[in-house]
């Protein structure tokens, strides 16, 4: 079957060699990459957030981008050979690089010396992106640097817009159904789709097995497939089809809520379409499409998997530190009120 390969994403080589040395139990509590250099300076969290960015872009999107000319620190680790089908080069020289962030208007003085590979690859990448209509997703220390100047980096499509929409009801509804009932859990968070991959291993060569498992579930493809719908519509403007969409998962919500004894909730979301502001709407004037009585289409089975095995295992603390002992807790906090 020939594969489909129509969302896609632009991700930095530090996100994957971090993400990908977590797995290889390459998880310093401090390193210096380059001399003395504290800018160089990157802690285990990094790598954590790296690896669960990671297995939340190979199951939002078919295909990753990275740039080939500095991918050597991790293209020859055994668990980039896991997933080198889903990972596609690009090359840019020098010039192009620098063409890239002139665009910008910056003074190199600004940020420092002008070859730092924090600030300068992270304008090229965002540059790079913006210009293929793509989202980046870069490295935590890049992420840091582009929120701290004021870069927006706001997904193009609805990977990223659902993603965000998804995690603060979810986390809404289990902070809500906890409220009155007294518990020592960590602080609750949705780490992403990816998570399921990380509860469901043993053992940290487990985790990219489950992944790829995951992703090429029936109702991973479907999932994806849907994101890619929904796309669309956002590009030619068609309010409706997203109105519907986006209905489907109000009902499954509101299912949920029932369930767990709360009353639906009215969910809203903000979408942009054409050159129009962000358009805020809401779904409970909109007749509900869906009827729970007939067979759950594959996305929404993919969903509800994925709350399920939230709501069974919400501790993310618990579930990374069986992984990861030797990240301290006060450690994973610092990785929880990062944004993923």
């Amino acid at each position: 079957m020939d594969k489909d390969f129509s969302l896609k994403a632009v991700t930095d080589n530090w996100l994957l060699e971090f993400g990908l040395r977590a797995i290889e139990g390459g998880l310093p509590l401090k390193t210096d990459g380059f001399g003395n250099n504290a800018n160089w300076a990157r802690e285990s969290v990094d790598y954590i957030l790296a690896l669960l960015q990671l297995l939340d872009l190979m199951v939002l999107n078919d295909e990753l981008l990275y740039e080939k000319q500095y991918s050597s620190a991790w293209a020859g680790l055994k668990s980039a050979q896991k997933i080198k089908d889903y990972l596609v080069p690009f090359s840019l020289n020098q010039v192009d690089r620098k063409k890239l962030v002139n665009e910008f208007n910056i003074n190199p003085n600004s940020f420092g010396n002008e070859y730092n590979m924090t600030w300068f690859s992270a304008l090229w990448y965002y540059g790079f992106s913006k210009a293929s209509g793509l989202n980046y997703w870069p490295a935590p220390e890049r992420s840091r640097f582009l929120k701290q100047h004021c870069f927006d980096i706001l997904p193009n499509h609805f990977v990223g817009t659902f993603k965000g929409w998804f995690k603060d009801n979810l986390d809404f509804t289990i902070k809500e159904s906890l409220k009155n009932i007294p518990n020592n859990l960590n602080d609750i968070s949705f780490p992403g789709f990816g998570y399921l991959s990380i509860c469901e291993s043993n053992d940290k060569e487990g985790i990219l097995n489950n992944i790829i498992e995951i992703r090429n579930s029936r109702s991973t493809k479907a999932f994806r497939k849907w994101l890619n719908e929904l796309d669309n519509a956002q590009n030619v403007g068609n309010l409706k089809e997203i109105i519907f969409k986006f209905s489907e998962i109000q009902d499954m919500f509101n299912d949920i809520r029932k369930d767990l004894g709360l009353a639906g909730k009215d969910l809203g979301t903000e979408v942009h379409i054409g050159i129009s502001p962000g358009i805020k709407f809401k779904f409970s004037s909109i007749q509900s499409f869906f009827n729970y009585l007939k067979p759950k289409p594959l996305h929404i089975t993919f969903l509800r998997k994925n709350i399920h095995n939230y709501f069974s295992k919400t501790d993310t603390i618990l579930q990374l530190s069986k992984l990861f002992p030797e990240v301290k807790e006060h450690e994973c906090a610092v990785l929880l009120s990062s944004e993923l």
